[in-house]
């Protein structure tokens, strides 16, 4: 296999996919005593962090480098994984405490760095190609450990799941010491970090950019919640969702061959057309009251999402360098990150909310949200020209 897929950075992607408890995560904690109260107070604790810490880490990142940061995300991922097994093992909430405030951390050190290091060590005409491959070794990781964890938590139970989840994470880390360095940056940047950021809070594209990155967040974040749901309401069995799962993963690996066709020419027409294929599907997921084309679009959505998501990360790039921010890139791409986590925050308030009336409405506003938004967007883009 050429080195174009075999090398480190993919390999890191893997080895981070490789998530073996992710099928169990509430029980992991549910057997170690917790309530489901206090779980969910886990979660909050996991978004209050990575909401908070996004700019700062950004910030840090573009000072240390984006390679030293990636390093010291995966320090604290390893780190975070190895305090969950010990807290399932002593029963310990303040370990579990613990560990979701160092996942928060690796996170916000790692959200933003991502896009930053690829598009700062492949350029603009490779980033897309790049990103899209090692996300599908991501992805690959994730089914891997999805299709091992009946056979793992068969024959060593809930610790073997954890230990090898500890031992992917050190893999990973390992693999983030080899990592080719980003090329250097200019000593004398123009603009400092707030003044970066003051110039982009005044930028009508950013705004637009974030209102289009909070839709795709918020379709992924319905997809996750309440595929469950619609498979309940046209009459199928919840376990269904594993085989789904596996699915839709594998689907989304047509994400690179896809991708592969954008460059700067298309990128435009390419965005346009995949978030209306998006806005039909959603608004079809809504409305579909049968078996078969409910799995169907459960199957398709995930990959109709990372489409336009990817394309969108490209013109978030393309704004930092319009703007001369390039020795800023994590600290604004971290901005785009924060943007696209508020409605992971607002989440279960818009679900209640709209829940009243039935999930579907949910996928029925956000489907229409996605197709008005789209001729500003366009619009905006022709201005510009």
């Amino acid at each position: 296999m050429p080195k174009f897929y075999i090398n480190r950075f993919n390999c890191l992607q893997l080895f981070n996919g490789l998530i073996f408890y992710a099928p169990v995560a509430l029980l992991v904690r549910t057997q170690a005593g917790m309530t489901v109260s206090e779980f969910l107070l886990l979660e909050a604790i996991l978004s209050v962090v990575i909401f908070a810490g996004e700019v700062p880490a950004g910030m840090v990142t573009d000072r240390i480098g984006y390679k030293n940061s990636i390093v010291l995300s995966q320090l604290l991922l390893f780190s975070a994984r190895a305090c969950l097994l010990m807290a399932f093992l002593w029963r310990s909430l303040p370990l579990f405490i613990l560990e979701a405030a160092l996942e928060g951390l690796s996170n916000v050190f790692y959200s933003g760095t991502y896009d930053a290091y690829l598009y700062g060590v492949y350029g603009e005409e490779e980033y897309l190609r790049r990103s899209t491959v090692a996300n599908n070794f991501g992805t690959t990781g994730f089914i891997v450990s999805t299709l091992l964890y009946y056979v793992f938590y068969a024959v060593f139970g809930m610790v073997g799941l954890l230990v090898s989840t500890v031992v992917s994470g050190f893999l990973a880390l390992l693999c983030s010491f080899g990592l080719e360095k980003e090329k250097s940056k200019p000593e004398k940047q123009e603009k400092s970090s707030p003044e970066v950021l003051r110039s982009l809070l005044k930028s009508r594209e950013l705004w637009i950019l974030m209102i289009v990155s909070a839709c795709l967040t918020m379709a992924m974040l319905f997809v996750n919640f309440f595929d469950v749901d619609k498979l309940m309401a046209v009459d199928l069995d919840e376990k269904l969702m594993t085989p789904i799962i596996l699915g839709y993963s594998a689907i989304e690996l047509l994400n690179a061959k896809i991708v592969k066709r954008v460059n700067s020419k298309n990128q435009q027409v390419y965005f346009v057309i995949s978030s209306l294929v998006l806005s039909v599907g959603l608004i079809l997921f809504g409305i579909s009251s049968g078996a078969a084309p409910a799995v169907l679009l459960m199957l398709i959505l995930p990959l109709m999402i990372d489409v336009p998501s990817v394309i969108l990360s490209k013109y978030e790039n393309d704004l930092i360098d319009k703007m001369g921010a390039e020795g800023n890139r994590a600290t604004v791409l971290s901005v785009f990150s924060m943007g696209g986590s508020l409605p992971q925050i607002a989440i279960l308030l818009v679900s209640s909310a709209l829940s009243g009336a039935g999930t579907a409405v949910c996928f029925i506003a956000l489907g229409i949200a996605i197709a008005l938004i789209l001729p500003i967007f366009y619009l905006d883009k022709m201005r510009k020209k």
